[in-house]
């Protein structure tokens, strides 16, 4: 069990010996999105090391606020179309 808590009390992911290989063949090299995914899977989700890749597609990034992204959300699926 992981010694190191973030500021909620979940345990948070270690690099060691075991996981240092990983980090060098995996996330070394990545840069972008996927680099941005990555570091919110590992620090905002706790998403063990081993476990990120295969959860780089069930991030979705937006650049704006929440209230901006509702709103381009509502306009997309068409949800109030029918609306008068």
């Amino acid at each position: 069990m992981s010694v190191l808590q973030d500021a909620f009390g979940d345990p948070v992911e270690e690099i060691n010996q075991a996981t240092l290989a990983l980090w060098f063949d995996a996330f070394e090299h990545r840069e972008g999105d996927d680099l941005i995914k990555a570091i919110y899977l590992a620090r905002d989700l706790n998403v063990a090391m081993g476990d990120i890749l295969d959860r780089l597609d069930e991030v979705s990034l937006f650049e704006g606020d929440a209230e901006s992204y509702v709103l381009e959300f509502v306009e997309d699926c068409g949800l109030l179309d029918g609306l008068p």
